[in-house]
């Protein structure tokens, strides 16, 4: 019996919106989202372990119109707030 090995390949060309809320994450690295940068609207990562977010988050997602941040552990000032007014 033969088999085959599909590849395939995830385009992000086209994700306007990304929903990683419950997911008990604590980190999420710029590095990672850049590939969305140009077209990612909306990021949900709310009701996760998030103590900070990173400072470049404003300015490595261009495109962002919304950020859903709630029920995290988020400390006051940890979001910079200048660099997400960038986004809108």
């Amino acid at each position: 019996m033969a088999t085959a090995t599909v590849q395939s390949k995830i385009s992000t060309n086209n994700i306007l919106h990304l929903d990683l809320s419950r997911n008990e994450l604590w980190n999420i690295s710029t590095d990672a989202l850049e590939p969305l940068a140009s077209t990612l609207r909306t990021l949900d990562i709310s009701r996760n372990w998030f103590e900070s977010l990173p400072e470049s988050i404003g300015a490595t997602l261009l495109a962002l119109k919304e950020l859903r941040a709630t029920h995290n552990l988020l400390k006051p000032n940890a979001l910079n707030v200048d660099a997400l007014k960038a986004c809108v």
